[in-house]
């Protein structure tokens, strides 16, 4: 198979050498990305409120504290710089890949009732009817018994005043 792969690349004009190159950059740039994407999260949250005129808006960061991508309010003229991001979908993503609030798959065969779960793309806590297993409640997956608790697992908001 391999053989093959190289034979089609040799007939495209490509050459393995090239190749083996190309694939030893991108493994060194994924290596470097993790480790400053890391280094970013690492940094605390900063809430830019001077040096420009404009609107408020909702940003996110990575609280090392409680492994939680928490929102803060922003100028929204200033650059997002460090452990700042546009949305809680990207600081997870990058800050804490492995939370379960990312989670999107489920055991079904539960007892019917009302259960809430996270949307990272709406970054909402979206409620369900469903035969969902405990099995599946937080922290082991993205369930919850109630909203509140939906909203402060994987919704929280950054206290600058502590």
């Amino acid at each position: 198979m391999i053989v093959i792969f190289l034979q089609l690349f040799c007939l495209a004009g490509l050459n393995v050498g090239v190749y083996s190159e190309f694939l030893v950059e991108t493994r060194a740039y994924h290596k470097e990305y993790r480790a400053l994407s890391s280094a970013l999260c690492q940094q605390s949250i900063t809430r830019k409120m001077s040096g420009c005129i404009s609107d408020y808006e909702f940003r996110y960061g990575y609280n090392t504290d409680t492994q939680k991508c928490e929102e803060f309010e922003s100028l929204s003229c200033r650059a997002l710089v460090g452990n700042d991001f546009m949305t809680r979908e990207i600081c997870l993503k990058t800050c804490n890949p492995q939370s379960p609030c990312l989670i999107n798959r489920w055991d079904y065969g539960g007892e019917y009732r009302k259960w809430y779960y996270y949307s990272s793309e709406e970054d909402e806590c979206i409620e369900i009817d469903s035969t969902l297993k405990t099995s599946n409640l937080w922290p082991q997956g993205n369930l919850f018994y109630t909203r509140q608790e939906c909203l402060k697992q994987c919704m929280p908001s950054y206290n600058h005043l502590l």
